[in-house]
């Protein structure tokens, strides 16, 4: 299987200066990833809060539509799809490209839930809300992203890693009975055990599964370069063992790794472990 890297370098989902220059920090570390990397522009739009629970709601749904053609034509060329972010948000784009002609598991790999809707939010920040889009849930115009439609059954989906939700939507996780293995809960059970627990949980007659990484999953400490750091997170090794176990199934066909924003990184801590788990995928494949 051949790897295609897409570059999106969104920042307003999360609002936050820095995310746009996830792409340009990556290939000035290594530059190897220069002609490697096929950047998914993000257009100039008029740069106007939609409303105070959906900012930039028109800019980030073109974006995930035209995100969402590219991402289908290269799972229709039998390619496997690696998106680079850039903010969470765009995971809404690169899920219903993979989804649009395949029944999908979704391991979200995050300090987050990103569950919320625009009735459940505080921030009416868009990478906060997703997963909940995926699943068919919140605002039509997000959830309908490329075909209308749950782009991913909630029983489809497991969370790793987590350890920070907002109230409302964890309620809303509850409700939709979705398998939440926090990053305490793996440090207690191991992450082999973990990892197999949230495999068996997924239906049997999946096509592919499709990893969503958000760096911030990691520690801070070794991790800074994120949005929303979380304390308490996985460690590194931790972080490998888990991808190699899914990939070892034979079944993950896509991936993104979101939120790496050069402007907090320290000692390019976070982009080297960027760039080493971009060596990772690659060899895994």
């Amino acid at each position: 299987m051949s790897i295609s890297i897409f570059g999106a370098p969104m920042k307003y989902g999360a609002d936050v200066d820095g995310l746009d220059k996830s792409i340009e920090g990556l290939v000035k570390y290594d530059k190897s990833l220069l002609n490697e990397v096929n950047i998914v522009e993000v257009e100039d739009a008029d740069d106007k809060v939609f409303s105070d629970k959906l900012k930039h709601l028109k800019m980030i749904s073109k974006y995930c539509n035209r995100l969402a053609e590219v991402i289908d034509e290269s799972i229709e060329k039998g390619d496997f799809p690696l998106v680079i972010g850039g903010d969470h948000s765009v995971s809404l784009g690169s899920v219903a490209g993979v989804s649009k002609s395949k029944n999908i598991g979704l391991f979200w790999i995050d300090a987050h839930g990103d569950f919320n809707t625009d009735e459940t939010t505080s921030s009416g920040h868009i990478h906060g809300m997703p997963l909940a889009s995926i699943a068919g849930l919140g605002n039509e115009e997000l959830r309908n992203c490329f075909y209308d439609g749950p782009k991913v059954k909630t029983e489809n989906v497991v969370y790793l890693g987590t350890r920070d939700f907002d109230d409302k939507e964890s309620k809303l996780i509850k409700q939709n009975k979705i398998l939440n293995l926090s990053s305490k809960a793996i440090e207690k059970d191991g992450v082999e055990s973990s990892v197999n627990k949230a495999l068996s949980h997924l239906p049997s007659n999946i096509d592919g599964i499709h990893i969503s990484l958000d760096l911030d999953v990691l520690d801070p400490v070794i991790c800074p370069g994120v949005s929303v750091p979380v304390p308490n997170g996985l460690n590194y090794e931790q972080l490998v063992k888990i991808l190699s176990i899914l990939f070892a199934t034979g079944k993950v066909i896509s991936m993104d790794i979101v939120e790496y924003n050069p402007k907090f990184d320290v000692d390019n801590k976070t982009v080297i472990l960027l760039d080493n788990t971009i060596a990772l995928v690659k060899k895994l494949i």
